[in-house]
């Protein structure tokens, strides 16, 4: 069978992740090694997940210095810098499709949210789409609802503001590019949040190496942060604050650096990689780039 691998897209082109995967979506990918049974997972098989909901948990990540970018990846990875953050609070985890289900139904309630069955949305800004593929949230006309097996996966096909009003719902935000790196890698440059090994199949889920997104806590702790974060390399991609400008290196300030303001404003920063891309993509220096657009393979974790 013909097998297309999502990886092979160069990550400076990671905008079209959302169009060639919905094409592609129920063809096999390619792990680069051969199958050991009958039958290769599919992106639609999530693995058995444990249906006690996962906690959101916060974690304190101390002020202090840290150094971001790195020379060994893209160019807008350079050049590296020291960074000062004040202390923060971020997730453990990935968001779950089980916290996004509990807020949607909570804020349409509440009426802050609409629905027509297909998109949910704010003041005419779509938050969630219920009507592409890998969607697993539905409404019946009452409520929304999830589907079975997939309570404590990362909730994906949310936009940036499907994200945002998350987070502001919670009394939360979407972390700033600096503080999402911080968070993954701590003080050290360490090179992926466990060390600077390659990843496997036991700290990561990438390379489509089981073919779907994992629960949120599969990989903890050894696959883990120096903080304790979970999921930060592989699994979903994560929204950023920050609005994407390829040199923003070059001029970002030392203190506290919030993203571009005076640029073309067509992208925000993902972080992280996915469980498509390849090692060298789920580095924590790596920065990828979206339009603000639900996508398959793009969560989120909040921080204040």
């Amino acid at each position: 069978m013909f097998r297309w691998n999502l990886s092979m897209i160069n990550h400076r082109s990671q905008y079209f992740y959302f169009f060639i995967f919905n094409i592609f979506l129920s063809i096999n990918f390619n792990c680069d090694k051969e199958p050991t049974g009958s039958e290769k997972p599919s992106i639609d098989k999530p693995p058995t997940a444990i249906e006690k909901k996962i906690d959101m948990v916060m974690i304190h990540i101390p002020a202090g210095e840290f150094i971001m970018g790195s020379n060994y990846g893209y160019f807008d990875e350079k050049p590296v810098h020291t960074v000062y953050l004040d202390d923060y609070w971020i997730d453990k985890f990935e968001v779950t499709n089980a916290h996004y289900t509990d807020f949607l139904n909570s804020a349409y309630r509440e009426g802050r949210i609409q629905t027509d069955g297909k998109t949910v949305t704010q003041n005419d800004m779509i938050l969630y789409n219920m009507n592409i593929e890998g969607s697993v949230i539905s409404f019946d006309g009452d409520s929304f609802s999830l589907k079975s097996g997939y309570l404590n996966l990362p909730v994906t096909n949310v936009t940036w503001q499907g994200a945002n009003t998350f987070a502001m719902y919670y009394g939360k935000r979407i972390p700033t590019e600096a503080e999402w790196e911080k968070a993954a890698r701590g003080t050290d440059s360490r090179l992926y949040p466990w060390g600077d090994i390659p990843p496997n199949d036991s700290l990561c889920n990438y390379k489509s190496h089981i073919g779907f997104l994992n629960i949120v806590d599969f990989y903890s702790p050894a696959g883990d942060s120096p903080y304790g974060c979970c999921n930060m390399a592989g699994n979903a991609l994560e929204w950023c604050d920050d609005w994407y400008l390829e040199s923003y290196y070059c001029t970002s300030p030392v203190s506290n650096p919030k993203g571009p303001y005076e640029t073309s404003r067509h992208f925000k920063v993902v972080r992280g990689g996915s469980f498509v891309d390849i090692a060298h993509d789920v580095r924590c220096a790596c920065r990828f780039h979206l339009h603000m657009e639900p996508n398959v393979l793009v969560g989120f974790r909040c921080a204040r």
